[in-house]
């Protein structure tokens, strides 16, 4: 089965496990005769689902932290600019870099395709 277990299918997996005597194999027979051999749960399935709720007593899926974006605050900008302002040298040779390898990537690396069409 290649798709996430929902809660539903989480708790009717640890019903079957203690009613079999907490065995894997067994719970793996009795969820195939219901669900039959097309959409049966493998044994690593099952041993993780059970250690899931044992560990953690939720049959909830985990939530993943999303990563944090960078806001175009005034602070932000204002420090971009002063490291322009800072380095001005730096900053230039960064810019032409990064031309340099956005145009080596898209067309083929031309000189004349960076200074005249950007």
């Amino acid at each position: 089965m290649m798709q996430r277990l929902t809660p539903l299918d989480r708790l009717e997996v640890i019903k079957k496990y203690y009613q079999s005597g907490s065995s894997v194999v067994a719970t793996r027979r009795l969820l195939t005769r219901e669900l039959g051999r097309r959409h049966r749960y493998s044994a690593q399935v099952i041993s993780r689902t059970v250690k899931k709720f044992e560990s953690e007593l939720t049959l909830q899926d985990n939530k993943l932290p999303k990563s944090q974006r960078n806001v175009r605050s005034d602070e932000n900008i204002a420090a971009a600019a002063a490291s322009v302002v800072d380095e001005p040298n730096l900053s230039i040779t960064r810019n032409w870099s990064d031309r340099m390898r956005q145009c080596q990537r898209a067309r083929g690396g031309h000189l004349n395709n960076i200074l005249f069409h950007t």
